[in-house]
């Protein structure tokens, strides 16, 4: 009698594992058949829309995916030392791939100053875009939790790589030759 209990027990719980595993794959089906891109802010989502004001211009840019052109996104601000040692290593990057790359600086406003932030900029002589995350809404979108926080985008708008702190020289130039075909 025990066995045949027991046996019952394992046929319900093998049915129970078929059914929910064709509910699972159906569901994944489905999904996949959707021609929505996952958005999101980490490795191998698409990069999520958003607008801040230019530096230089004092206007609003949106930043997006679609794009077209590989992108290097870096969080930033002027009283962080892992910003002030890893910039020189970005301007001598966007020198080199500043034609294939857009390379865009978002500066934590939030917590820095206007005139320090300009300061930073001309003390580095920084070339690329850089936009003012005024409210600290970007960076909480973009969940950055230290700075500098570094977002390598390939053309098709998807996060290829991400890193918190100073990316190191050899790994910068080994993503941007990633992204940049």
């Amino acid at each position: 009698m025990k066995g045949k209990l027991t046996k019952w027990v394992v046929i319900l719980i093998g049915m129970g594992v078929a059914i929910a595993a064709v509910a699972w794959s159906t569901q994944q089906s489905g999904q996949g058949s959707q021609s929505r891109v996952p958005m999101g802010v980490t490795t191998g989502y698409h990069l999520p829309s958003f607008t801040l004001t230019n530096l230089a211009t004092q206007q609003a840019v949106t930043v997006s995916g679609q794009s077209g052109k590989p992108m290097l996104i870096n969080f930033w601000a002027s009283w962080c030392p892992p910003c002030q040692e890893e910039t020189p290593d970005l301007v001598a990057a966007y020198k080199q791939y500043g034609k294939k790359v857009e390379f865009i600086g978002v500066d934590l406003t939030v917590q820095d100053s206007l005139s320090n932030v300009k300061n930073f900029v001309q003390q580095y002589g920084v070339p690329y875009t850089v936009l003012l995350d005024q409210n600290g809404s970007t960076a909480q979108q973009f969940q950055v939790v230290g700075i500098p926080t570094s977002l390598f985008v390939d053309s098709a708008g998807q996060i290829i790589d991400r890193y918190t702190g100073a990316v190191p020289p050899q790994v910068l130039h080994m993503d941007l030759q990633k992204i940049s075909g």
